[in-house]
């Protein structure tokens, strides 16, 4: 759609409009519904979706089968949309390690990782890819859209350095919007690879 109607590619961080068929139309709780093909649906603010990172493809894709990966989302950002992946993890990275005796039990998986990502080989990494995939909580592992995990509200709060606070897909697409250079560039350089095969 980009391509035939020569629009901008900043729509894929933000627009306003998608493409849904009825049944992913239900799914993203969208007010237009679509017969049965897929065709461009107009958006509201409400409907949290628009670009990539409202995608239930993307965030599924970054999920486990029953709880949301904030590490994987945040990597995939930083991988595929900014093309500045992260360094590999550690070759234990992947295992959360026995609580310490000294330390309560977490409360939730946002206080597990926390304490995983403590880990001195860890901390850098996941104080630049985390807070990313934490501010996607509100869509749970398949992208449907949620306001509270459990009774509690979704906690989508995030702190990034040189970028400060921030809090929700809204938040994180400002970030995008301003890292538009870095986007477009690395856009550019994926499609030239592809080209090139």
């Amino acid at each position: 759609n980009l391509r035939r109607e020569d629009r901008s590619v900043l729509e894929l961080l933000d627009a306003d409009y998608t493409f849904a068929n009825a049944e992913l139309a239900k799914h993203y709780r969208l007010a237009q519904v679509p017969e049965k093909d897929f065709v461009k649906v107009s958006l509201r603010p409400e409907d949290h979706r628009g670009g990539l990172l409202g995608m239930a493809s993307f965030l599924t894709m970054t999920s486990h089968t029953d709880r949301t990966k904030p590490t994987a989302r945040g990597k995939w950002i930083l991988d595929v949309m900014l093309g500045t992946p992260p360094p590999p993890p550690p070759a234990n990275a992947g295992s959360f390690a026995p609580r310490p005796k000294d330390k309560p039990e977490p409360k939730n998986f946002r206080d597990k990782l926390a304490q995983h990502a403590s880990d001195p080989n860890c901390v850098d990494c996941h104080r630049r890819v985390d807070p990313l995939g934490f501010a996607l909580e509100n869509y749970d592992a398949i992208g449907a859209w949620r306001d509270d995990v459990g009774g509690a509200a979704v906690d989508n709060a995030g702190r990034l350095p040189g970028v400060g606070e921030f809090a929700g897909v809204d938040g994180l697409r400002r970030i995008m919007q301003a890292k538009q250079p870095q986007f477009v560039r690395n856009l550019a350089a994926q499609m030239l690879s592809f080209a090139l095969g």
